[in-house]
């Protein structure tokens, strides 16, 4: 319940501090929206043009004739984007754009590239930004065209490369067949040996055969431990991994180290709170004692092998599956090896000159087949380069942009209008918070909470003269009640002669006297309003009353009392004014026993003596007199007042021993003050109407505020 009568409190002095400071925020709200059009009309205005191509990435059967090092689509595409951003391919671009007759002025050609690739496709989207819309528009076309013509020249290149490489290699085969045919033909010439016998012949082909696939088996075997070793290494290294990082993705043990460390995040909050009290962190600490028992036994299981986590387990599949298949290549190979021993030993008998020459003619057939293989992957070679497509093909132009993409005026001005209330806002506050100045009846509570505020009072426009002589029932009412207010205050010690003063000048201390001092006439009491600042006296201007006798001139023996006094218009309201002549030092005055002696005479011809003194803290003058009346009432302006000036004519008085009743906060602007002075006419009139059901005569009669205010001032001429 507090805390809403705080939020409340607080969202009330924000919407009255915002009503204060208005002008803050409009000014800075203005400023900024000006500060976003006026950046957005010098700003460069930036054009966007965009245009499409589409890869068409080498296909798998097209791979082994082109040895193009990237074998799937997603790296391909890659390699694309990196080479339309490489700098030897933008010089080209720029430079094709120079060699176009428009842009032969290299000024124009300033411009920003940008590529982006549309996952799950093969089409890259080409987007330039430029200040020139056309450079924006040539430029994304010239990257595409560019492009596909650096692409055919690399591919190209590399296709010639390729049929060099492959030229060579027929070139290698045909030598080949020439040197195992002439082997051949000279070992035929030299022996004269014949054709073998079919048998044989049969039997040493099978020997071949068995020596090839040997020689294929070890090889297998000799990657198949290769395999091995590398997926023993792995598994090691997650091994290690999991002991000194404990880094794993077993469920299990993630929930235990979870709980732990959130046993041990509680059990710190608790050793800073309760540093000595066992009997909330023991139990909390046995409790870690045996989460991190039961976590490091699953560990143990992991480190044993006793259980086994997925990532770990895909490694050993693997390697299960690789030791598996080096058994059974090592069983092919030793199962070989018996077969090639069994035929060598039946092939010991052929003479060794046989055995040559078959051999040589098996040379003269591996030779001529491979020679007709390299032919082969030549000529096929030879042909995919002459009729090898395109690898890029432009899939969209760019269009001249007709609007430029920045600035953008409806986000310039949204931000600014937003920036603009954030930062009005934030100075409306800070002003605030060091304005030392009192606004509403809550800051004058908080800065004297021992004293009350008897009183706010309406700003008062127009001629002090009019003003009073001219009040009005919704005027009268605050005073009305500043007068009821002093009264409630003198119950236990009656007041019959009061101070009014103010800090500083100029904050209504006068007028609010005369608007006191007949408030209280019209109640029936005798009141002397005494003008008592003899340096700069108003209230026989406020009256209009003539410059004649005063106070001075009744202390100084010039004058009587009853000839000082002057009468007024409101009936029981008699006026002293400060006299024809003011004292150099008026202090003096004040301090005489015949001011004493006056006070006594007053109060012979009046119930009530109000004193309208200098401002407290300018001059003594309100001091000397305060500790000789009965009470003080002090005045401070809304607005204008000041914290420490407040504060300071509270200890005065206090020092002077004088009795300070309250304050009043003066000349409270509409806004603030709200419909106070209408409310107070508003009650007053539904009392003199005599309904017993309450109606008030504004309302139920339809009759408007200015038609009331109109009543009211016939009444008051009546």
């Amino acid at each position: 319940m507090e805390d809403e009568v705080v939020s409340e409190v607080n969202l009330r002095d924000f919407i009255v501090m915002i009503q204060r400071r208005w002008w803050v925020c409009v000014a800075t709200l203005v400023v900024c929206v000006a500060a976003a059009a006026v950046y957005t009309a010098r700003a460069p205005r930036i054009y966007e043009a965009s245009s499409q191509i589409e890869l068409k990435p080498p296909a798998a059967n097209a791979t082994a004739a082109f040895p193009f090092p990237y074998l799937d689509n997603g790296t391909y595409k890659q390699t694309q984007l990196a080479l339309l951003g490489n700098a030897d391919f933008l010089n080209l671009v720029k430079a094709n754009l120079e060699a176009q007759k428009k842009f032969a002025s290299t000024e124009r050609l300033h411009y920003s590239i940008s590529t982006s690739d549309r996952r799950g496709t093969d089409l890259i989207d080409i987007t330039v930004t430029s200040g020139d819309p056309e450079v924006a528009q040539a430029a994304a076309d010239e990257v595409g065209h560019s492009f596909a013509i650096y692409r055919r020249k690399v591919d190209e290149e590399s296709a010639q490369q390729d049929l060099s490489t492959m030229e060579t290699r027929v070139r290698s085969a045909q030598k080949a067949v020439r040197d195992a045919s002439g082997a051949l033909a000279d070992f035929q010439a030299r022996y004269h040996v014949g054709d073998l016998p079919k048998q044989v012949e049969g039997s040493m082909s099978r020997l071949a055969s068995l020596q090839s696939e040997a020689s294929q088996a070890r090889r297998d075997l000799n990657l198949g431990q290769i395999t091995i070793a590398g997926l023993q290494q792995q598994l090691t290294a997650q091994n290690h991994q999991i002991r000194t990082e404990g880094e794993r993705n077993d469920a299990y043990i993630e929930e235990l180290r979870l709980e732990l460390s959130a046993e041990k995040t509680r059990l710190d909050d608790i050793s800073r709170t309760f540093v000595t009290y066992p009997a909330l962190t023991d139990p909390l600490k046995a409790e870690i004692a045996q989460t991190n028992q039961r976590l490091q036994a699953e560990l143990a299981k992991v480190y044993t092998g006793a259980v086994t986590l997925p990532a770990e387990a895909q490694v050993q599949a693997a390697l299960q599956s690789a030791q598996a298949k080096a058994v059974l290549d090592n069983a092919r190979y030793n199962l070989l090896q018996k077969d090639i021993a069994s035929i060598s030993a039946s092939l010991s008998s052929v003479p060794s000159r046989e055995r040559e020459y078959w051999q040589l003619t098996q040379n003269v057939s591996v030779a001529q087949d491979l020679d007709r293989e390299t032919l082969a992957q030549y000529q096929k070679l030879d042909m995919d380069t002459i009729a090898h497509p395109n690898q890029v093909a432009i899939t969209q132009t760019a269009q001249l942009p007709g609007r430029p993409i920045l600035p953008r005026p409806t986000q310039n001005l949204i931000t600014g209008l937003v920036f603009g209330l954030i930062l009005g806002l934030g100075l409306a506050l800070l002003l605030d918070h060091l304005d030392d100045s009192v606004h509403s009846e809550e800051d004058l509570r908080k800065l004297a909470p021992d004293l009350p505020v008897l009183g706010v009072l309406p700003s008062i426009p127009g001629n002090e003269l009019e003003a009073v002589n001219s009040m009005s029932a919704r005027s009268r009412g605050p005073y009305r009640l500043l007068w009821t207010n002093i009264g409630f205050s003198a119950l236990d010690r009656p007041i019959r002669t009061l101070v009014v003063t103010s800090a500083v000048s100029g904050e209504g201390k006068s007028l609010t006297c005369a608007y006191l001092a007949r408030s209280a006439a019209e109640e029936g009491k005798r009141v002397i309003l005494v003008d008592s600042d003899l340096r700069r006296p108003n209230q026989y201007r406020i009256f209009g009353l003539p410059d004649t006798l005063g106070i001075c001139d009744v202390i100084t023996g010039k004058g009587t009392l009853d000839e000082a006094l002057s009468p007024t218009d409101q009936p029981n309201l008699m006026v002293l004014t400060a006299g024809k002549t003011l004292p150099l030092n008026p202090a003096v005055l004040i301090k005489s026993e015949r001011l004493d002696e006056l006070i006594e005479e007053m109060l012979q011809r009046a119930d009530i003596v109000i004193f309208d003194t200098p401002p407290a803290l300018a001059i003594t003058d309100a001091l000397l007199l305060a500790s000789r009346v009965d009470a003080v009432l002090e005045i401070t302006e809304a607005g204008r007042g000041k914290r420490a000036h407040i504060q300071k004519v509270i200890e005065a008085v206090g020092r002077a021993r004088a009795h300070h009743i309250g304050l009043v906060l003066n000349k409270v602007r509409k806004g603030l003050f709200g419909n106070y002075g209408y409310y107070y006419y508003y009650y007053y009139h539904q009392d003199r109407d005599g309904d017993g059901n309450g109606k008030a005569v504004g309302r139920s009669n339809g009759k408007s505020r200015r038609t009331i205010e109109a009543q009211e001032s016939t009444e008051d001429r009546s």
